[in-house]
């Protein structure tokens, strides 16, 4: 038997292609490291990036050497390692930065491997992201989103699945460190705006429409305004932010490269919550795990079009009372686990109505549902 581990956003080691010096994550790169994790890009203007591979799924970050350290996936290795020799853990270390269906092709590849070496149970252990790859692939095996019919191939495949803290709708922390970056230890260069903007990763993350919530500084709910392209060129979110000294045709590339991942993203998430099809039940055992008991980030302040702010956009509650001192800034807020909304890891209908779901809700983090 096999037990396949799917890691999440951050959840792969990313090592230098030309040294092999860890760059994701070690102490040296958040301490002292002034490069950036953006993938190289020149047709957008994004050159000479540092170029990096998967190596092996995220165990632990090193915060003080020898004495302290971040837990990744490590204790879930360690754990499924337990489980004896005859069952062989294969994680599935990808480039987490890159587009989701490539990492559902290479669980599709896995699986035929294992199924080949003569491995005839298997089961999926997913996390976060991971958790959408899985999802996907077991709704329409390696498809291509704008071809995909729905067989439920992948899930033919396999014998049990867990999936925790999925952000089967999405995440407004994502959309955040697209306009702002996202700051590692002192490192602020690492994941820089545009470095997350260039991720075709963070698209799949990005809130769908209706859940894509701002509030006005009227408290007026506005949604809807993601997934519009003018939206993201006229105000300057992510790629399209600080367009001072690009070229017309690098903008131009910039447009049509966020155009396409939104388009895709948003293709993808219609799969993931289309109504099942197929009625007949799938006898496999599907665990699902959300955390719960943190505040989480669910909407963002939407200063508008003509605001000071050059992305009109405010996402910490000590910035929003500067501009709207009355607000119920709870509204910015919902439980959750510190990353995903406990709403936006609900299990989508069409897999509660065909595997035998098993829910679980626990008061931990986002990645302390991999360590318990």
């Amino acid at each position: 038997a096999a037990v396949i581990v799917i890691p999440g956003y951050y959840g792969t080691r990313l090592v230098e292609l030309s040294s092999g010096r860890l760059v994701w994550l070690s102490i040296r790169e958040a301490l002292f490291g002034k490069r950036s994790l953006a993938l190289p890009l020149p047709s957008l203007g994004i050159h000479d990036p540092v170029l990096v591979g998967p190596d092996g799924i995220l165990q632990n970050i090193p915060v003080i050497p020898l004495v302290y350290s971040v837990n990744g996936y490590g204790d879930l290795l360690k754990a499924l390692d337990r489980l004896g020799p005859r069952v062989r853990t294969v994680p599935l270390a990808h480039d987490w930065r890159g587009d989701l269906l490539t990492v559902v092709g290479e669980l599709s590849q896995t699986i035929e491997g294992l199924r080949a070496q003569g491995v005839h149970r298997m089961a999926l252990v997913a996390h976060s992201m991971g958790g959408l790859v899985a999802a996907y692939y077991l709704r329409y095996g390696s498809q291509p989103p704008d071809q995909a019919v729905e067989t439920w191939a992948g899930a033919s495949q396999i014998d049990a699945v867990v999936l925790a803290g999925v952000p089967y709708r999405g995440s407004m922390t994502t959309f955040r460190n697209m306009q702002y970056g996202r700051q590692i230890g002192f490192n602020k260069s690492l994941l820089t705006a545009e470095a997350v903007s260039s991720f075709p990763a963070s698209y799949y993350l990005l809130p769908p429409p209706a859940s894509d919530v701002f509030l006005s500084p009227s408290s007026e709910k506005l949604d809807g305004l993601l997934y519009q392209p003018r939206q993201w060129t006229e105000h300057g979110w992510g790629l399209l932010n600080d367009g001072a000294g690009r070229s017309y045709a690098v903008t131009e590339n910039r447009v049509s490269y966020t155009e396409r991942w939104l388009t895709q993203a948003r293709r993808v998430f219609e799969l993931l919550h289309r109504p099942a099809k197929i009625q007949s039940r799938l006898l496999i055992p599907l665990l699902d795990v959300t955390g719960t008991g943190f505040e989480t980030l669910a909407a963002g302040f939407w200063l508008g079009p003509d605001s000071s702010v050059p992305t009109g956009l405010l996402f910490v509650k000590e910035q929003v009372h500067r501009f709207a001192p009355a607000l119920d800034h709870s509204l910015l807020l919902a439980d959750g686990d510190g990353t995903v909304t406990a709403s936006s890891a609900s299990l989508p209908p069409a897999y509660r109505a065909l595997f035998a779901v098993e829910q679980r809700t626990v008061p931990v983090s986002h990645s302390g549902l991999v360590t318990d």
